[in-house]
């Protein structure tokens, strides 16, 4: 093959150190100078760039090369390069190690017939070099020459550049020279591969395959190009429309831009290996052919072109090492391209420029005519942005509003604005993003919180269903008045997804121009962000007018904008026509107007041309109705209806926009308001309660909403006009005897399900109830047992109203509807029937009943019981069971219970008592009770005490007395006597007299060592005492004895006094019929013995004895 005229220049770079070159200095070289020991020649070998050196005639050019490699004499070979007048010049020579150096890095390099030294003061072979020559030029000067080598390009690493340092502090020639270090240009402009030509004739690879070598080939090293500036350089081949005719397509990028050239390539006939490619620029088609000198088609090639430069006799040489994908090429892909470049003149390892085709070199930002929906940005999201130092987040918080941003799918509107707040949790905070799409709000919440990474936060969103956390970098922000916010994900085909934002404080305010400027220099400086890629955000009136969303209907429709002046009423309104009752079909939101069953009333007024309006709703079952006054306008089908309202008189203009007056009406109001803004109502009217709109009058009403600016169908709620709507409870100021509630029973109450009878059976105690005219007492009780009958309960209830005991017996059966028992009850002879339902109970503890009658007026009566099984309190969780079911039930309210009371004063009642019967009733004996204080039992003790009346039954005693004497301080003897039939009989006792002095005796009676307690509650011990026992029956019954005693056999009035007292304040004591009865007196009566022997005198006395004759 013909050879390249290759130019052989004088030693030069790293060896030109030729007389009268370097850096002449006074003194002779030092030979101390400290230079590698040990120094491995082998790793020293291969290609060094010099970027900088000492000044030399010889190396003026660009480019500068050295290429050191082992000779077949064990001496190094020296190729040193450079551009000079546009041709690339060499020279060639050897190095060898110098006399007596032994491993130290001490070298003489020969060119010709001269030899200078050659010594490397510092290298790590891989990275750096620092050479170092010097020559004595006479007695007292030398000539110094440096370089400082890299294995590539430039620039070194900052710890090369101190090793580098460090060795020139060390050489006082050099440190003393620094300033003539020379910066050698390596640029790929400055450093083509141009020869003088012609052009060689070099081969490619034989039974070269075109169709295996189709695809994509990625750049791994190029030799310096003109029309190839860039970085990821690409050339796809692909199989062309017409046979053997292959496409091409070139790509590289150079400042963050793609640019591609397309065109064709067809092998060249009886040139293996050679493709004439054809590409098309914006000068026209130009022609070259490429030679594959290497490959293995799937991982490596090497390619190589050669075309004439201008008119003169210079050529440039092309090549380009490819890969087919990232990886690495393999030792096995090296050798065999630096076989082929060793082998092809005019290639040189070190000519080679690497080509990066990382994330960053194959950036660029496509190219967009319009804007696409998203930014989507080749290779993925560059990991070194951060967001901004010293994020203030609780500065950040607040509204903002958008300036600008990148297209996004979920953000089409206008009028975008962010809110932040503090969130309920410390370091959460809420965020809601809002946007108007055509004339829609459209607002989604989450949650942000802040991230390890400064200025970053981490936000959630929900979005159909799905939770979504998006890092947002804040790049830039005053807080105050702008912020740029930053998003990316990485996507599928090793792409990203970009999003950002222009944010600004004030709504009235642009972005000023520091602003401006300061998110400018951060979009210029991040990669991913364009200005041309943001979209303006309006943020203007006609942009952020929408219609409240009808999901979130507010308590207002707000609007913004003021009222239309264009909107006017009915035409020739007839007012007369239009009184009378409206029932609200539809309406607008209004605070005022919260409820269900709105009706209007308008009616004739007291002044011509007045009339009056009454309006009402049902609110949560309350009944409110609000009254004023409508007067006609000038417009017609206007009214002014004024109301007053928190004692101020407000009007308001209604325009009726469509009505028939015989079935349905259309209203209208508008109200501006502060901001711009205005506040409209709107009203759907009809007369029949029954008959919904017709279909003709929904047509009517629906074309007026279409073109009424400010009516939208679906802000319209419908108003319940039914009976569970119109429900509510009367105001109630003190509960009546009945609960009478409007509408009727509703139908859809039922009882407990699988309500089991039979344990629901037995006693429940009242805890509360509906007032009802047949229950007016406490200490109501409810009885269920099962009867005679299969199927058939017993009922017995109970109360006790003044203290007298009130019962009454009925039967109840098991509906059909579980839950519902029918109880009969015979009141005044008339069977009275009614279903009770059980709404709730646990069968142990608690049960709700309930009970409804229709009556006249379209009203219901209702009656309501709460139940317990026991006197103990209910539980929380019982409550909590009553209270739900009550909540849930219409015609039950807290508010219309009463307590009823099941204590023992509650519950006490006076049984009803005959002659011959213990007073037993209810209770439990009072263990606090006494007499008198300072009661004196000398004075009571004296003489004979008589009975004159007595608790217990008398049967045939009569003339009963006793006699008491002192015995001691402590002891009184007792001697009773009492008449039965025709039989007197005698007994003999001890009282031993409380300490405590309060009238308690403690009774023992002879042969018998039982005793008993006694009280005397009053006396004035010369004329009257009244005596009493209690002893306990069961745990709520009672035994009570009561004697009236007089110091005569009649009962003295100034007793009458104190046994009223005694009535007033000790329940137990009555005056009531059956229970004081008389004991029988007559001038024959024995008089009590004087003797005191201790014995019965008839028979043995027990106990039992003793309480019929005690006093």
């Amino acid at each position: 093959m013909s050879k390249l005229n290759i130019v052989v220049f004088g030693l030069f770079g790293l060896i030109s150190v030729c007389v009268g070159q370097g850096v002449t200095q006074t003194g002779q070289c030092d030979t101390t100078v400290e230079v590698v020991n040990n120094f491995v020649a082998s790793a020293y070998l291969g290609v060094w760039y010099d970027l900088e050196s000492f000044p030399s005639s010889f190396q003026s050019g660009t480019c500068n090369t050295a290429t050191y490699t082992l000779n077949a004499a064990g001496a190094i070979n020296i190729r040193n390069s450079q551009r000079l007048d546009d041709i690339m010049q060499f020279a060639q020579g050897t190095a060898s190690p110098q006399t007596g150096a032994g491993t130290s890095a001490k070298f003489d390099v020969l060119i010709g017939t001269n030899t200078v030294p050659y010594w490397v003061l510092d290298t790590d072979y891989d990275t750096f070099a620092l050479v170092y020559s010097c020559r004595n030029n006479g007695a007292n000067s030398r000539i110094v020459n440096s370089w400082k080598l890299a294995r590539n390009r430039g620039p070194l690493p900052a710890a090369a550049t101190a090793r580098i340092n460090a060795a020139i502090a060390r050489v006082p020639a050099l440190s003393s020279a620094v300033s003539s270090y020379v910066t050698r240009d390596h640029s790929q402009a400055s450093c083509y591969v141009d020869y003088t030509g012609p052009c060689p004739t070099v081969t490619g690879v034989s039974d070269f395959n075109v169709n295996n070598y189709l695809g994509t080939w990625l750049e791994a090293a190029r030799y310096p190009q003109s029309a190839q500036t860039g970085q990821c350089n690409r050339a796809t081949y692909a199989q062309g429309a017409t046979a053997g005719v292959v496409s091409v397509q070139n790509s590289q990028v150079a400042s963050e831009v793609l640019a591609t050239i397309s065109g064709q390539a067809v092998p060249v006939t009886g040139q293996p290996g050679v493709l004439a490619v054809t590409l098309n620029t914006a000068s026209g088609s130009s022609v070259q052919n490429l030679v594959v000198l290497a490959t293995d088609y799937n991982n490596y090639a090497l390619v190589y072109s050669c075309k004439a430069v201008g008119t003169t006799n210079r050529v440039r040489i092309g090549s380009w090492l490819l890969r087919k994908n990232l990886e690495p090429l393999s030792t096995e892909a090296n050798i065999a391209i630096n076989n082929a470049i060793t082998s092809t003149a005019g290639l040189e390892p070190g000519f080679y420029y690497p080509t990066s085709q990382d994330n960053t070199a194959c950036f660029h930002y496509p190219p967009v005519s319009q804007l696409p929906n998203l930014i989507e940005l080749p290779g993925p999201c560059d990991t070194s942005i951060t967001g901004l130092a010293n994020f203030n987040v609780n500065s950040f918080l607040g509204t903002w509003i958008e300036d600008a941003r990148y297209p996004q799918t979920s953000q089409t509107g206008q009028c975008n604005r962010a809110t932040y707040a503090q969130g309920a949790t410390a370091g959460v905070f809420t965020v809601e993003n809002r946007q108007v799409t055509s004339e829609n709000l459209i607002t989604i919440s989450g949650q942000a919180t802040a991230t390890a990474q400064p200025g970053v936060l981490a936000v959630t969103f929900s979005v159909n269903g799905v939770f979504t956390t998006q890092n947002l970098y804040v790049l830039a922000t005053d807080y105050s008045s702008y912020a740029l916010l930053y998003s990316c994900q990485n996507i599928e085909g090793n792409q990203r997804r970009v999003g950002s934002w222009k944010l600004r404080r004030n709504l009235d305010a642009p972005l000023g121009t520091e602003a401006t400027n300061n998110i400018n220099a951060v979009i210029t400086q991040t990669q991913g962000l364009k200005e041309e890629y943001y979209r303006p955000t309006n943020q203007d009136a006609n942009s952020c007018f929408y219609y409240p969303p009808i999901e979130q209907l507010p308590n207002f429709i707000e609007l913004d904008g003021l009222c239309p002046t264009s909107i006017t009423g009915v035409s020739n309104f007839d007012l007369n026509r239009y009184l009378g009752n409206w029932i609200e079909e539809a309406r607008y939101p209004q605070s005022a107007q919260t409820g269900q069953c709105n009706r209007a009333t308008y009616g004739q007024g007291a002044t011509a041309g007045t009339f009056t309006v009454q309006n009402s709703q049902v609110t949560n079952e309350a009944y409110a109705t609000i009254s004023g006054q409508a007067t006609t306008t000038a417009q017609s089908g206007v009214l002014a209806v004024t109301f007053n309202i928190n004692g101020q008189a407000t009007t308001q203009n209604i325009h009726v926009l469509a009505t028939d007056y015989e079935s349905y009406a259309l209203l209208y109001s508008c109200e501006n308001i502060e901001g711009n803004r205005r506040r409209v109502g709107s009203w759907k009217l009809r007369r029949n309660l029954d008959v919904p709109l017709s279909i003709e009058a929904t047509s009517n009403i629906n074309s007026i909403i279409t073109e009424t600016q400010g009516l939208r169908e679906e802000y319209y709620r419908p108003t319940g006009q039914d009976n569970a709507a119109c429900f509510y409870y009367p105001p109630i100021e003190q509960l009546p005897n009945l609960i009478v509630l409007p509408g009727p029973c509703d139908p859809s109450i039922t009882g407990v399900a699988n309500f089991d009878v039979n344990r629901y059976l037995g006693t429940w105690l009242e805890v509360a109830r509906y007032p009802q005219t047949a229950q007016t007492g406490q200490c109501n009780r409810a009885t269920y047992a099962q009867g005679a009958t299969a199927g058939v309960f017993t009922v017995q209830n109970s109360q006790v109203i003044a203290e007298d005991l009130s019962t009454i017996l009925g039967e109840a059966r098991p509906t059909t509807q579980s839950g519902v028992l029918q109880v009969t009850f015979n009141v005044n002879n008339e069977q009275r029937v009614q279903d009770l339902y059980v709404l709730a109970t646990d069968y142990d503890n608690y049960a709700l009943v309930y009970t409804c009658n229709n009556i006249d007026g379209n009203q219901r009566q209702v009656g309501s019981w709460k139940l317990r099984r026991s006197l103990v309190e209910l539980s929380e969780a019982a409550n909590n069971a009553i209270n739900t079911v009550i909540s849930t039930t219409q015609g039950l309210r807290e508010e219309y219970y009463q307590d009823t009371a099941q204590t023992s004063n509650a519950c006490f009642y006076y049984p009803v008592q005959a002659d011959a019967e213990k007073v037993i009733i209810p209770g439990v004996c009072d263990t606090a009770i006494s007499g008198p204080a300072d009661f004196n039992v000398t004075r009571f003790a004296d003489n004979i005490w008589y009975q004159i009346r007595r608790y217990d039954g008398v049967g045939e005693r009569s003339c009963i007395g006793t006699r008491m004497s002192r015995d001691g301080d402590t002891y009184i003897n007792v001697n009773f006597v009492e008449v039965t039939g025709e039989e007197v009989r005698r007994v003999e006792a001890i009282a031993r007299l409380d300490t405590a002095k309060t009238g308690k005796f403690i009774v023992t009676f002879a042969d018998s060592d039982e005793s008993a307690e006694f009280y005397i509650l009053a006396t004035d011990y010369d004329n009257y005492a009244i005596a009493y026992n209690c002893e306990n029956e069961g745990t709520n019954q009672r035994h009570v004895g009561a004697w009236l005693l007089s110091r005569t056999r009649t009962w003295p009035t100034a007793g009458n006094t104190a046994l009223n007292n005694l009535v007033a304040t000790r329940q137990e004591i009555t005056t009531r019929t059956g229970y004081f009865k008389d004991v029988p007196h007559n001038d024959d009566c024995p008089e009590p013995s004087s003797a005191f022997l201790f014995r019965s005198s008839i028979i043995v006395i027990f106990v039992c004895t003793v309480l019929q004759l005690v006093w």
